[in-house]
């Protein structure tokens, strides 16, 4: 999470097909969850890490997809931002997905900024072009679409 106040749940919720009204609550599962995404034959394992740097670095070497979690009302804190910089300095996987939790209250034209605002940050943050998304029911579809269609490299094997 890039904010203090976002719940990392949500990402687990969206990618497996949960209601937006489920995805404000923090899942009680724990620990990597392998699962089908919706309407595709692709499966996906969702690994949570916890806002501290050594977390983040240690999922970035067996990532192929970063998700970032962030509030609506809230700005990128300190912690956030030094976490991003790292990840950005190790090298962050090709597909990015940013999810602006709190998105789905706001009309259409102060969401529309919004969402653009954390994708201009995102990117900066990252070096990466990330895919925004809010915590509507239609966006859990947007980024469900994104990561079955997300180019993920093959990992080397060591056959020897």
């Amino acid at each position: 999470s890039v904010t203090k106040n976002g719940l990392t749940g949500c990402v687990r919720s969206a990618i497996f097909g949960r209601k937006a009204d489920e995805m404000d609550k923090e899942d009680t599962v724990r620990g990597p969850e392998t699962g089908q995404l919706p309407g595709v034959n692709q499966r996906v394992t969702v690994i949570e890490a916890p806002r501290n740097m050594l977390a983040v670095l240690d999922l970035m070497m067996v990532a192929d997809i970063f998700v970032l979690v962030a509030g609506a009302g809230e700005e990128q804190d300190a912690l956030g931002g030094h976490l991003l910089h790292a990840a950005k300095l190790f090298g962050t996987p090709q597909a990015s997905l940013m999810i602006v939790q709190g998105a789905s209250t706001l009309a259409s034209r102060p969401r529309q900024v919004l969402l653009e605002k954390w994708k201009t940050t995102a990117i900066s943050s990252t070096g990466r072009d990330t895919k925004v998304v809010g915590d509507r029911d239609e966006d859990t579809a947007v980024m469900q679409r994104f990561l079955a269609h997300s180019k993920v490299s093959a990992r080397p094997t060591w056959a020897g």
